[in-house]
């Protein structure tokens, strides 16, 4: 196997043990560096550091601390960290799930979807939410199996999201291609006091058949192929007015 140039990120930090188990599922595959922000920046989404200074600290050979988003963090390792263009993108494996409409707000999924623009194929990994114990040699395990695979199948892809239930290795049931699922949130507003809001809610999942809501919540692990371009092609073709003025 040809080595690779390989670029990883996350939205929870350069230190977070997730990106750790990220390198150590792929450091076979080629060089890896990891460009990650210096703290950690969940619910970032895919917004980028404009008109702001944003400052790199080499941690060690191939590490390095960012002080701004994610998407700030591929940006640089594509353009000025890294020795050439990376073959791949990575983020993650990030702590709770990235299920639904959670794409939209995930500095995770952000993270890929940034070296996904730059024609870079990019994956996004989510381990699912725990209240005690993160399975990450679970994490780890299914990344590499599946990175592997798509690298022996030679895919062709833009962005894929991958989330895995936060099981013991032998409590998963299998792999499944599927697509988003809905998931909204109960009361996304907390009032706590006068001008004092929180933003959060309980998630409400719809767990339809061939979601990855489904998929998760019957064990398996799910993959959900992204696009870059959100346009919706069927209304495109409905909407060809004619207006001329």
């Amino acid at each position: 196997m040809n080595k690779r140039l390989i670029l990883l990120s996350n939205d929870d930090g350069v230190e977070s043990e997730g990106i750790l188990k990220l390198r150590e599922a792929v450091s076979h595959l080629g060089d890896v560096y990891i460009v990650a922000p210096d703290k950690e920046r969940s619910g970032a989404s895919h917004s980028i550091t404009l008109g702001q200074p944003i400052r790199v600290k080499q941690l060690d050979d191939k590490v390095f601390s960012v002080s701004g988003t994610p998407a700030d963090c591929v940006l640089l390792g594509i353009f000025e960290l890294l020795p050439g263009k990376p073959d791949l993108v990575l983020s993650g494996i990030n702590r709770g799930y990235n299920l639904g409409e959670d794409v939209f707000y995930s500095g995770t999924v952000a993270a890929a979807r940034e070296g996904a623009i730059y024609d870079i194929p990019a994956l996004a990994i989510s381990l699912g939410t725990s209240t005690s114990e993160y399975y990450w040699e679970t994490a780890k395990y299914f990344t590499k199996v599946i990175i592997d695979e798509i690298f022996k199948s030679r895919l062709d892809f833009e962005l894929i999201n991958i989330n895995i239930p936060n099981k013991p290795r032998d409590e998963i049931r299998g792999i499944r291609i599927v697509r988003l699922g809905r998931r909204s949130y109960q009361d996304p507003v907390d009032k706590r006091e006068d001008n004092i809001y929180y933003i959060g809610g309980e998630p409400l999942w719809r767990k339809e058949p061939g979601t990855d809501l489904k998929a998760v919540s019957d064990g398996f692990v799910s993959i959900t192929p992204l696009n870059i371009d959100l346009t919706d092609y069927d209304e495109l073709k409905r909407l060809q007015w004619d207006l001329t003025f």
